[in-house]
């Protein structure tokens, strides 16, 4: 009996699909019986061998997963790292200007320095100066003393003599009284005498108050020089000590801030571990989607070529938004430039996701990265991919006819928030959906219920 070539394709398509799901669960029993022993792995063996019979269950609903456990962690520490980056722009910045205050000190200190020198130079020209007044004034104290001496010999000599100057100048008074006509050289020197006397006198009393004068005048200068000169000498010193002070205290502050930095610098290094850490990881889940491709390569080798045209399709989610388009973008967790294989379109959670052609479901299940995924072949090297649903409605193995429902928006795997992404690959590699998918149509008139498969 002859075949039709579409019935073998189909054939050949569910026979690889029972082996892709023997690998799949003999590879999972595998692992569990070499941590469970001998026993487990006979088991794992008897089970591997009815695995192709036995259709993939359609896992619950993730509640968070590792994938998401991975983002919420990823996300936590590029946080963290921001915050922490943050705060050692902000120390670093603070260290720079305990820096400056540092370096402006040591300028003031250095100033302050040479204008205590130079004042305690002033001061100890003032102390010389001070000695030379202190010498002068011992003089001139030496000279009132002189001049206090001889005024009080010249009193002494004054008193002592008074009585007979007095008989003395009585008896010229009677000889003048006497002789009219004395010489006149005679009375030229009495009165010579008199004022020789009058005028030592008042040469005494003249000197008595120079050196008095004198006296004074040395003292209050060589006080007021040198009193001057410590108060200088005092207020410089007080600032020098104030600016050392200040230069003390900021370098305490700069040396911790060069401490803390070191500190950041090091939590940041860790931050910067764990990240690569969860990017290696996250990295590894893409891997495990990215497996779809060489599935698909293997899968459709034989299948005609894609002929534009040549399938009708709809969208998944009709009259969804697209809210990021196939192409290169930022990675919305690692933050890098990378090929978005798909087409993500905005859609509550739990939106119904509709075949967009007729097809057979070759893979229904978690994804790493993709989370719960459905993978359907949908002839002539075409494919198209659901990632991040909520929930499965379609077993490996199952043929789906256009707007039939193969799950539901959610947020699984590695996802930000609800939203379906939706790929479309040739003989496994991702081409643009808008190119053969008018993802722009309305949804269907009011009324109308997508078709579900019986028992999905």
């Amino acid at each position: 009996m002859t075949t039709h070539p579409r019935e073998h394709r189909r054939r050949t398509l569910l026979a690889a699909v029972g082996v892709l799901g023997a690998l799949v669960v003999a590879g999972a029993q595998t692992a569990t019986a070499v941590a469970g022993g001998p026993a487990a792995r006979a088991g794992a063996a008897r089970t591997a061998t009815l695995a192709p019979a036995r259709p993939a269950q359609s896992p619950p609903p993730d509640p968070g997963g590792s994938a998401s456990d991975l983002k919420r962690q990823y996300d936590e520490v590029s946080a963290a790292e921001a915050a922490l980056t943050a705060d050692v722009d902000a120390t670093r910045q603070r260290r720079d200007e305990l820096l400056g205050q540092v370096a402006a000190l040591d300028l003031r200190v250095a100033a302050a320095d040479r204008d205590l020198r130079v004042s305690r130079a002033a001061l100890r020209r003032a102390d010389f100066r001070d000695r030379l007044a202190q010498l002068a004034l011992r003089r001139a104290r030496g000279r009132l003393a002189d001049a206090e001496r001889a005024l009080r010999e010249q009193l002494v000599e004054s008193y002592i003599r008074g009585s007979a100057n007095q008989g003395a100048l009585d008896a010229i008074l009677q000889m003048l009284d006497q002789d009219p006509k004395a010489s006149g050289s005679r009375i030229g020197a009495i009165r010579s005498y008199a004022s020789a006397v009058v005028e030592r006198q008042q040469r005494l009393l003249a000197e008595l108050a120079s050196a008095r004068q004198t006296v004074a005048r040395a003292s209050g200068e060589s006080s007021r020089s040198r009193r001057a000169a410590q108060d200088q000498r005092d207020r410089v010193a007080a600032t020098v000590a104030k600016l050392r002070s200040d230069q003390q205290r900021t370098t305490l502050l700069r040396g911790q801030a060069d401490q803390q930095l070191l500190t950041m610098a090091a939590q940041l290094q860790q931050m910067q571990i764990r990240k690569i850490a969860l990017a290696a990881q996250v990295t590894a889940l893409e891997k495990s989607s990215d497996g779809i491709q060489q599935m698909l390569a293997a899968l459709q080798r034989a299948d005609p070529a894609y002929v534009p045209g040549s399938i009708v399709l709809q969208s998944p989610n009709p009259g969804a938004p697209i809210s990021s388009p196939f192409g290169m973008r930022v990675h919305p967790i690692l933050g890098i430039l990378r090929l978005h294989a798909g087409t993500d379109l905005a859609a509550s959670m739990g939106t119904p996701i509709l075949a967009p052609a007729d097809g057979l479901v070759i893979q229904a299940g978690d994804r790493g990265g993709y989370g719960l995924t459905t993978v359907m072949v949908n002839g002539r090297s075409l494919a198209t991919v659901f990632a991040h649903q909520s929930r499965i409605v379609v077993k490996p193995g199952q043929t789906v006819k256009r707007g039939d429902v193969v799950g539901y928006v959610g947020s699984t795997g590695l996802s930000t928030g609800p939203h379906l992404h939706f790929e479309t690959r040739i003989r496994g590699v991702p081409i643009d959906p808008a190119t053969i998918v008018d993802l722009a149509a309305p949804p269907p008139p009011p009324g109308t219920k997508p078709s579900v498969i019986p028992g999905g």
